[in-house]
């Protein structure tokens, strides 16, 4: 997948190192500020750069937040997605198979915290952001994944194995019930696997009993047998 904030010509050796020292320290200062208090002064002290460093890296300030947003967001979605790949690829047990792809999308997120950090802060203050940043990481962030999820649920409706009528609507809805209704406070590092494991599950539950096949329904516990 082609990346929106390639230069045009890739910066090599030393240049490509302080390019990535920016980016992470941008990152890290818009997490903290947001966009509109972020400045180039904050992002140059985090990065160890000089401010006249940055300028010949990155014309202002939007173009720097549209690279650092967009560098972020390909990382992240290039992860999701060849989670979504390995864990889609060969389907056997439905609930058990969605269990630990869930699994592994919530733990994922410790992985890039610093991407979701950026974006819960920077989400606070929408109206403010550049929009054609903001639209293209709905393209490549949130979009992409749905779309991506979307037709591996569509393939498991054609193989008999979901009931998927709307596949991009069954794609929010998992993601949804799985990592979406996490707490606001929800500390990875600090919550037992355990924890993890049967949150995802009850998400999963829930999920099935909107999009299962007849077949493949969980079992509600303490039900009696025909």
């Amino acid at each position: 997948m082609a990346t929106e904030t390639a230069p045009s010509s890739r910066p090599v050796g030393g240049r490509a190192d302080k390019r990535e020292s920016i980016i992470r320290g941008a990152m890290a200062v818009f997490a903290e500020e947001g966009y509109t208090r972020a400045s180039i002064d904050a992002i140059a002290k985090r990065a160890g750069v000089s401010t006249r460093t940055i300028y010949n890296h990155f014309r202002d300030k939007p173009e720097l937040f549209h690279v650092t947003i967009m560098t972020s967001t390909n990382g992240v979605g290039d992860a999701i997605s060849a989670l979504i790949e390995r864990h889609f690829h060969k389907v056997t047990d439905v609930e058990a198979d969605l269990n630990a792809f869930g699994f592994d999308l919530v733990t994922s997120k410790g992985e890039f915290s610093a991407h979701f950090a950026m974006m819960q802060q920077v989400k606070t203050e929408w109206a403010h952001v550049p929009a054609e940043a903001a639209r293209l990481w709905r393209e490549a962030g949130p979009r992409r994944v749905n779309n991506e999820l979307a037709a591996k649920l569509s393939e498991l409706d054609a193989k008999g194995l979901l009931r998927v009528e709307n596949p991009q609507q069954a794609a929010k809805h998992l993601q949804t019930l799985v990592w979406g209704s996490l707490p606001i406070d929800f500390d990875l590092a600090a919550t037992p696997e355990s924890e993890i494991a049967a949150h995802v599950a009850s998400g999963v539950r829930v999920f099935l009993y909107g999009y299962a096949a007849p077949s493949e329904l969980p079992v509600a516990s303490g039900s009696a047998s025909s």
